[in-house]
């Protein structure tokens, strides 16, 4: 994601980066890279559907980043996660009424249910994507995008101390140089 918005931000909004930068972003690709595809069977047959939808989630992410940034020279964060939470409702209810009303049932309304919902909606979507905007609005495309290459290290560092994920040694290099790169792509020198 972060090297498609970074060509996409100098092609449509000339955001331009230092080289220490563009190299960043690139020492992060590659890090994600390793961790990924050395964490065992990423290279198998049966996984190439999951990489074809990973492409289109891509394509989304990077759209989403162009819109956001063209949005947020008019509108503030909070009004341009606002707007798109109420276009996003009309979709998600039709999908509810067709596929999930049949099998709704009232336990669903219990605190046990509600709660990891409301948790999600709250922290993972409302907030994130108000973050998002905000940065993409105060540093640009690039810089805010590079930081979704910590995603899978953060997923796999807490799926490890739940117990549910190991590392092997090379894994641990790739996070290692994600990391790197992710404070290269941020390096902005002292000023004099």
């Amino acid at each position: 994601i972060p090297v498609f918005v970074m060509l996409l931000g100098y092609l449509f909004f000339k955001e331009t980066l230092s080289h220490v930068n563009r190299a960043g972003v690139l020492i992060t690709l590659a890090g994600v890279i390793m961790f990924v595809l050395l964490g065992g069977e990423a290279l198998h047959t049966d996984y190439y559907y999951g990489l074809s939808i990973i492409l289109i989630a891509v394509a989304g992410s990077c759209g989403y980043t162009l819109v956001c940034k063209k949005l947020t020279s008019k509108y503030t964060p909070f009004t341009i996660t606002t707007y798109q939470f109420a276009f996003a409702i009309p979709f998600f209810a039709v999908t509810f009424i067709i596929w999930g009303l049949p099998e709704w049932k009232m336990e669903f309304l219990s605190f046990q249910v509600l709660r990891p919902i409301i948790c999600l909606a709250v922290l993972c979507s409302c907030l994130c994507f108000g973050l998002y905007s905000n940065a993409i609005d105060k540093i640009g495309m690039t810089k805010a995008s590079i930081f979704a290459a910590i995603i899978p290290v953060v997923s796999a560092v807490f799926a490890y101390f739940l117990g549910r994920d190991s590392f092997t040694f090379l894994q641990l290099v790739g996070m290692a140089i994600t990391l790197a790169g992710v404070v290269l792509s941020q390096y902005k020198p002292l000023e004099r």
